[in-house]
């Protein structure tokens, strides 16, 4: 091992050690957010939670499979009524993109959507599921003018996703 990388190695455990150290902290973070025409949508978790259930050495095996990631994913959006059949999309491993990099914490997001159906309404759901298999509840907040009763435009699907 060169020194630089045992200097790198050292700095990030120092880093992470600090987190660990603070994990009592009462700060939240966004994790993630969709920002869509008609509304904002973002995930937010305590800096301790996310420190203290989300580490992962990725020299490892993830703590929390894919597959089983959906099935909670799954499980949450039946519990909210919504329908937990539809087709997965996407199941990406994700660094938050607010945290330092050499800080190993880590979540899934995972969307469903019914792909064949052009000409309908999307029904687009997102989750995020922490490596420790909580799911974070999302936040949506209405653009002026909207609410959550009235329907989107099927054709509006405009989306920028910032992790």
């Amino acid at each position: 091992m060169s020194r630089a990388t045992a200097i790198v190695g050292l700095v990030g455990l120092a880093v992470v050690h600090q987190l660990v150290a603070e994990s009592t902290s009462t700060r939240s973070i966004e994790i993630m957010s969709i920002t869509e025409p008609h509304r904002y949508i973002s995930w937010i978790v305590s800096e301790a939670k996310l420190v203290d259930e989300s580490l992962w050495d990725s020299r490892r095996e993830v703590p929390l499979s894919r597959e089983r990631a959906i099935q909670l994913a799954r499980s949450d959006v039946r519990s909210r009524g919504e329908p937990s059949e539809l087709p997965v999309t996407h199941s990406d491993l994700k660094h938050p993109a607010k945290i330092d990099v050499r800080i190993p914490c880590y979540f899934y997001f995972i969307s469903f959507d019914d792909l064949s159906q052009v000409d309908a309404p999307k029904h687009l759901l997102d989750v995020v599921v922490l490596l420790d298999g909580s799911v974070v509840p999302a936040t949506v907040k209405w653009r002026k003018g909207h609410s959550s009763n009235q329907s989107l435009e099927p054709t509006d699907t405009r989306r920028e996703i910032h992790f």
